[in-house]
């Protein structure tokens, strides 16, 4: 009877370790893999869910092979269940392979084609193939307008036109001569300086955050004005000691501001959140430098050059001039930006496939793109637009000072 006992208290036991093992599988994502017939062909797909992993963003990672190609989607949206493609369109001949997968919850993205080593969108290659157009046209369920611009539509807040449709839940900031312009449901000038300030060194954006040096003309200055985007509420933080002018911003880690001064030699850094600066202590003089993986140092007389902390650069990509990533191992991408001309062309890959390249879009200026999940935003002429796989490129604030003012600075936050 004893024994008996004892043997029921060990089944339930590893019936309570399989629960909650099962539930900790189930909590972090799944991976679930799966095939479609049609038309003679087979599609086999895998589905990655990473959800509540540490340093992570929820997301949906989708490959589809045929044959010896595949395609892939990183999607940030949620789905009411697994196996999220239903149904897919196939097109192939000797220069395309294209799909178009038809998804479930009313989720949709463009054509997508394999062409010449790379992945394009349809509509960057729309007019180069009859026999391609002839494919998208004979989709049913393919809504090409869904991708192409409404540029019709828009709100105008002073001399800004604000395409509120595209905006998609999220609100835009953009530096001006006297503040910053917040647009979301209720649009606001934030004036921060007496003076026009043309261009603000020791600023930037940050999550829900702006923040700036506290300019006054002067050489050096010991204030910080944090601006909290959302509540629109202007917080006036202060150091101990004075700070050059000439002091630079080294970069932003975990929300966490680094600056360095290279007149006084000395680093700093400001907690957003907390709405705190403080001194970094150093040792063996040398500098506090993330490399993009790791703190490391580095000496001051790099530091004193204006040496900024790398953001991911991966050497796995040759070719390419600028790489910048976004995320970490499981949700993610790289932009690759390649220089044509007087222009960059831009690619992206996901970070779970660093094979699968994919072009967008043109820009002038890399240096003034943003990133958030999945979309990507870019300055052209006079306009900010973004790119989505699901809307495709669109505009969403035409001001005429983006064309002029080099020194603007932009960010884009969930409202």
């Amino acid at each position: 009877m004893k024994k008996l006992k004892f043997k029921q208290i060990l089944i339930i036991i590893f019936v309570i370790f399989l629960a909650v093992s099962f539930f900790k599988y189930i909590k972090k994502g799944y991976i679930v893999k799966y095939k479609i017939e049609k038309d003679n062909h087979t599609f086999n797909i895998v589905e990655i869910y990473t959800k509540n992993q540490k340093k992570e963003t929820d997301n949906l990672y989708i490959e589809v092979r045929i044959n010896d190609i595949k395609f892939n989607y990183q999607i940030y949206e949620k789905f009411s269940k697994r196996k999220v493609i239903k149904d897919i369109d196939y097109y192939s001949d000797d220069d395309y392979t294209c799909i178009y997968p038809t998804f479930i919850d009313d989720y949709s993205v463009d054509i997508k084609c394999y062409y010449k080593g790379f992945y394009y969108n349809y509509l960057n290659l729309k007019g180069q193939s009859d026999e391609l157009d002839e494919f998208a046209s004979s989709i049913k369920a393919y809504d090409e307008d869904k991708y192409i611009d409404d540029e019709e539509k828009y709100e105008l807040y002073e001399n800004i036109k604000i395409y509120y449709k595209n905006l998609n839940n999220k609100a835009i900031s953009f530096t001006n001569l006297n503040g910053l312009y917040v647009l979301d449901n209720e649009h606001k000038d934030i004036h921060l300086f007496d003076d026009d300030i043309y261009a603000r060194k020791l600023s930037g954006f940050s999550s829900k955050y702006y923040f700036t040096a506290k300019y006054d003309g002067q050489h050096e200055f010991k204030e910080f004005y944090i601006v909290d985007l959302k509540s629109k509420k202007i917080k006036t933080i202060k150091n101990n000691e004075s700070i050059s002018i000439n002091s630079y911003v080294e970069g932003i880690v975990d929300g966490e501001v680094y600056i360095y001064d290279p007149d006084n030699e000395k680093q700093y850094k400001i907690n957003l959140n907390k709405h705190k600066i403080e001194e970094v202590k150093n040792i063996n003089k040398k500098v506090s430098y993330y490399s993009g993986y790791s703190w490391k140092y580095i000496s001051k007389a790099k530091a004193n050059s204006e040496y900024y902390f790398n953001d991911g650069i991966n050497n796995e990509f040759e070719g390419y001039d600028i790489i910048n990533k976004t995320g970490n191992s499981k949700s993610g991408f790289y932009y690759l930006f390649k220089k044509t001309d007087d222009y960059y062309r831009v690619y992206r890959t996901s970070v779970m496939n660093k094979n699968i390249i994919e072009y967008l879009f043109d820009v002038e200026d890399p240096t003034k793109v943003v990133y958030l999940n999945d979309t990507v935003y870019f300055i052209k002429d006079n306009s900010i637009y973004y790119y989505n796989q699901a809307y495709g490129i669109k505009r969403i604030v035409e001001y005429d000072e983006l064309k002029f003012n080099e020194n603007i600075k932009y960010h884009v936050f969930e409202s």
